[in-house]
């Protein structure tokens, strides 16, 4: 939960809004899956690379 005082600048799916101050509670419903590099793979193969 984050609280404030102060106007929040907020943007969800669109266009950015001026959230008032207030109580701002964010749940996770759905997940979607992320694809990211393997980093020790990636590394590995910058190291492998012939000059």
């Amino acid at each position: 939960m984050i609280m404030g005082d102060e106007g929040v600048p907020v943007q969800v799916d669109g266009e950015a809004w001026i959230q008032p101050p207030g109580y701002i509670r964010i749940v996770h419903k759905n997940r979607a899956q992320m694809l990211t590099r393997d980093r020790v793979r990636t590394c590995t193969t910058k190291h492998n690379r012939p000059s």
